[in-house]
C-alpha cells in the first residue's frame, strides 16, 4: 500500500518542478520516470517503479498506464532525434503479461524513419526482462511553418 506522506511529497515535488518541456512534465515526475538514450541504435528508455496509483482495480498494472508510458517513451525518442515537431497518429498496444510491483522498463526505437511518417516500436518489460507489452505507433512530422 502506498504511504500517503510519500505520495504527497512526490506530488509536491512534481508540482514545484513541473515545466512544459521534455522530461519535466508533472506526471513524469509524479511517476518517477527515469529517461535514458542511446545513439546507435537510436533508442529511448524509461524506467518507472510501480506503485499503487499505477494499478487498476484488480491490483495489476493498468493498461492505460502502459500505453501512457509507451507514448511518452516514443515521443521522447522523437524529441531527442528529430529537429521538427511531430504528433502521434495512432498507437496499437498488445498486452502480454501483467505485474503488480517492481520496476517497468519501456524501450522505444524507430522501425522506419521517413521524411514525414515515422514508424516506432516500444517494448514494455520488467527490469528482469519479462515482456509485458508491445506497442507500435505511427507518428507524423509536422510541416515547417516558414
Amino acid at each position: 500500500m502506498i504511504e500517503e506522506r510519500d505520495m504527497l511529497l512526490r506530488a509536491e515535488n512534481a508540482i514545484k518542478n513541473h515545466q512544459l518541456k521534455p522530461e519535466e512534465l508533472f506526471l513524469f515526475r509524479l511517476f518517477d520516470f527515469k529517461f535514458s538514450y542511446t545513439d546507435d541504435p537510436e533508442t529511448c528508455t524509461i524506467e518507472a517503479p510501480l506503485n499503487e496509483i499505477m494499478l487498476g482495480p484488480l491490483r495489476f498494472i493498468h493498461g492505460g498506464f502502459i500505453t501512457y508510458l509507451a507514448d511518452t517513451c516514443m515521443g521522447h525518442l522523437c524529441f531527442k532525434y528529430l529537429d521538427e515537431p511531430f504528433v502521434a497518429l495512432e498507437l496499437k498496444t498488445q498486452y502480454l503479461k501483467s505485474v503488480q510491483d517492481g520496476i517497468v522498463v519501456a524501450e522505444a526505437r524507430f522501425r522506419k524513419k521517413g521524411k514525414k511518417i515515422l514508424f516506432i516500436d516500444c517494448d514494455i518489460r520488467t527490469k528482469e526482462g519479462t515482456p509485458l507489452s508491445t506497442i507500435s505507433a505511427t507518428f507524423y512530422v509536422l510541416p515547417d511553418k516558414k
